[in-house]
């Protein structure tokens, strides 16, 4: 069967999508998406597609969801695609911008604010499987946060119901992830209880599953890198010369915000350099 691959590459609240370009004006904006015969490997296209378009190295991470077949038989499938962390993913909208100037002549691309891009039926569907993969991406919330009054007893609550997700299985794609949502529902206490979100984050950073790993790093470290650097760097390099599990889920983590200021993002990227170092070293 042939298949429409279509790719959702997120970075702080903005979605890339692409139009092309013909004689006769430009198209409609969607997401970056290439056609596969029967046979030939998905994941290549639209990456391959992307790489000319834009320069960007992106693999992908998850699959989202596909379309039931069209009338000529095709369908779609949509993937979440990240940035190649191997090849130099960008860290701000600057690096993003000078790659969008090496476009194709034949199709442009623009990052669109999620509110825009959203009115897109295919990023509309893919939103609810977003909420937790994606950097910065808006969780829901179910209810007022500023209206809770025992701010620290609903952390105590949260980090409880995040446990429970630790060892239960990965839910089948396309659903989305229960553990990142509970996460996220915890990193809601950083700023006013940044010590206690701290405390989770010490106290599980270093668990055996990967999975837990990636998504406290998703989820709360790198916010609390982002938001208080000067407080919880030093003790996340302590912590990460010691445990080689937090090590790792420290080097999951991008620098952003205060992270990527200058002297921070040195200190930063050099921890996970050496950090880099010793997993090749086992290797």
């Amino acid at each position: 069967m042939d298949v429409w691959y279509v790719g959702v590459l997120a970075f702080r609240k903005n979605v890339l999508m692409v139009r092309t370009k013909t004689a006769e004006g430009a198209g409609k904006w969607s997401l970056p998406r290439e056609f596969v015969r029967h046979g030939e490997k998905e994941d290549d296209a639209v990456i391959l597609t992307l790489r000319q378009d834009t320069g960007f190295d992106t693999v992908p991470n998850r699959f989202l969801y596909e379309t039931e077949p069209m009338e000529d038989g095709s369908l779609v499938r949509c993937y979440l695609l990240v940035f190649d962390r191997a090849e130099g993913a960008p860290r701000d909208f600057s690096d993003l911008n000078v790659a969008l100037t090496n476009n194709s002549s034949t199709r442009e691309c623009r990052w669109f604010p999620l509110g825009e891009a959203g009115e897109d039926p295919e990023v509309a569907r893919a939103i609810p499987l977003l909420a937790c993969k994606v950097d910065n991406w808006p969780a829901a919330h179910p209810y007022n946060w500023a209206s809770i009054p025992d701010k620290k007893r609903e952390m105590e609550h949260r980090a409880r119901r995040a446990q429970r997700y630790f060892t239960i299985p990965e839910p089948p794609e396309p659903e989305p992830d229960p553990l990142y949502q509970a996460l996220f529902k915890i990193a809601d206490h950083i700023p006013e209880r940044h010590e206690l979100v701290w405390d989770f984050v010490r106290r599980f950073g270093g668990h055996p599953s990967e999975r837990v790993r990636d998504a406290l790093a998703v989820c709360l470290l790198e916010d609390l890198l982002r938001d208080h650097f000067d407080r919880f760097f030093p003790k996340v390099e302590l912590l990460a010369g010691q445990d080689p599990g937090f090590a790792d889920c420290f080097w999951r983590c991008w620098d952003v915000g205060q992270a990527s200021l200058p002297g921070n993002q040195e200190r930063f990227r050099s921890l996970q350099e050496r950090i880099r170092s010793k997993k090749g070293g086992g290797t």
